[in-house]
């Protein structure tokens, strides 16, 4: 659910004493100028990305400086090469990756590297519930 700004900028006057990560979609994803202000006006890092379709929207969203955290949807972004792509863009323009999905890609390109076929494996995957 995105907020309208003047909610969103009044969310500033409590915020700080909630120790935010971060603050996630709080805006339509197409109000770039609302997202840059409120990126202005707020110490905690905005973040967004994952209703976004493909590399170019989080250019735009890194140029505006709206964003402090990329947030790509693996199936919107294209895929692992896409989610890649927008994590080089990120660390090339010091912005920080939501790494939550950083072990989901990696599992996924893992498991499109097996030879499903093989009898023995050279890889054994193996899931965590560490975060």
């Amino acid at each position: 659910m995105a907020w309208r700004r003047p909610s969103s900028s009044q969310w500033n006057t409590f915020e700080a004493s909630l120790n935010l990560i971060w603050f996630e979609e709080p805006l339509p994803r197409n109000d770039l100028i609302g997202y840059a202000r409120l990126a202005a006006s707020t110490p905690v890092p905005i973040a967004a990305g994952e209703r976004e379709y493909g590399i170019q929207p989080f250019q735009r969203l890194i140029d505006a400086q709206a964003i402090s955290v990329v947030q790509p949807d693996l199936l919107r972004v294209g895929g692992v090469t896409g989610w890649r792509a927008v994590d080089r863009l990120a660390v090339a323009l010091y912005v920080r990756n939501d790494n939550r999905r950083a072990r989901l890609v990696k599992l996924i390109a893992t498991c499109g590297a097996l030879d499903l076929d093989d009898p023995q494996p050279a890889i054994t995957v193996m899931l965590s519930d560490e975060s």
